[in-house]
């Protein structure tokens, strides 16, 4: 009499290229298997379009490539057979997904480019036959031994990235990878790109220099051009200040607050709310008011901190216009009670590692002391 086996478990698997040989492994404890068959059948309308067997004691099924079609949803099932002819049950089945082989590769730069700018922005390029979709996307930077030097964020579509502040005459290694919404893992490879770039003095705006053989003047200039965007068109730029009304402005490149930096920010007559925050809300700048005394507030994502600067204060004043003081001569200060100061006020924001400080004060106070 037939003995009946222990049921064997295959072992999920992202989805494969029909186009290649695959070899799909399970999970068995019993007698040393001599033999097992492996059944697929599609997913929409159960029909077997594989039930092979394999003469192998090892824990594995070879699917010859070309025997199932790219883009159809799968039902995979396996038994297991000892040397007695006694066998075990169908295993559980597995859904599966077949795709041609997605192409992923960078748009913007390829192995061995010679870079000639400090800050490099990545592209990546995906296509899928099938038209599988991306699900994640991370570009991240290596240094000339391929130690991880910095990661984008973690993108939901097709973005591009920029990496600042490249050294000059350095050699880089680039990298993108990602998944696709079944699985597929997606990489683009080390790519090797030289930094090699003219630096201009920190001192001058324009460098010129003159191609008398051309008769030409060539201008090289140390302005970054950032690209910004307003929520609408009420806003008004005189003598160098902007004034934005019920809008907003946003910089969509050309900053990146990686490692340690200082922060600063010129505004006034700003309204009690937040007034500033950076990329997915990692970091905000808020006015509050506590109990009649205004503060600026900083806040940092997925994470308690929540540290608060006192405005700069008035001075509280006599009918005369003299300051009133103390007993001891300390002058008595308040804070005004709408925040409507027609002085520039800095926001000073430094991180340096895990630690953060936050600072406001007038700007008049800096430019009276230098």
């Amino acid at each position: 009499m037939a003995n009946i086996l222990p049921t064997p478990s295959l072992i999920p698997f992202p989805p494969f290229d029909p186009a290649q040989n695959y070899t799909a492994a399970f999970l068995y404890t019993g007698n040393q298997p001599v033999k097992n068959q492996l059944v697929i059948s599609e997913n929409d309308t159960h029909h077997i379009v594989y039930q092979e067997f394999l003469e192998i004691g090892e824990l594995k099924h070879t699917i010859e490539k070309d025997t199932l079609k790219p883009g159809i949803p799968y039902l995979m099932q396996i038994r297991v057979f000892d040397a007695y002819e006694n066998s075990s049950n169908l295993s559980e089945p597995l859904l599966f997904y077949c795709f041609s082989t997605p192409s992923f590769s960078f748009e913007t730069i390829r192995d061995n480019d010679i870079y000639s700018n400090a800050d490099l922005t990545l592209s990546a390029v995906y296509t899928q036959k099938e038209s599988e979709n991306l699900q994640s996307l991370t570009y991240l930077m290596y240094s000339s031994d391929r130690t991880l030097l910095k990661q984008s964020e973690t993108y939901y579509t097709l973005k591009s990235h920029t990496f600042f502040k490249l050294k000059n005459k350095t050699d880089y290694y680039f990298r993108a990878v990602g998944e696709t919404v079944h699985g597929i893992a997606l990489d683009t490879g080390y790519v090797k790109v030289h930094a090699v770039y003219e630096t201009l003095p920190a001192n001058i705006i324009f460098g010129v220099e003159n191609n008398y053989c051309e008769g030409s003047i060539r201008l090289t200039s140390g302005i970054r051009n950032i690209p910004w965007e307003f929520e609408n068109d009420s806003y008004t730029f005189k003598d160098g200040l902007l004034t934005l009304k019920n809008n907003s402005l946003s910089y969509k490149n050309g900053f990146e607050l990686i490692g340690d930096f200082t922060l600063f920010v010129e505004a006034k007559k700003l309204p009690v709310q937040r007034f500033l925050t950076t990329d997915n809300d990692n970091l905000s700048l808020s006015i509050v008011n506590i109990c009649n005394t205004y503060y600026c507030r900083l806040t940092v994502k997925d994470s308690n901190l929540c540290l608060t600067a006192s405005l700069p204060k008035a001075r509280i004043a006599a009918d005369s216009g003299d300051y009133i003081v103390t007993d001891s001569g300390k002058l008595i200060e308040i804070v005004n009670t709408s925040y409507e100061d027609d002085d520039l006020v800095i926001f000073e924001v430094r991180r340096i590692g895990c630690h953060y400080g936050l600072r406001c004060y007038y700007k008049s106070e800096i430019e009276h002391t230098e």
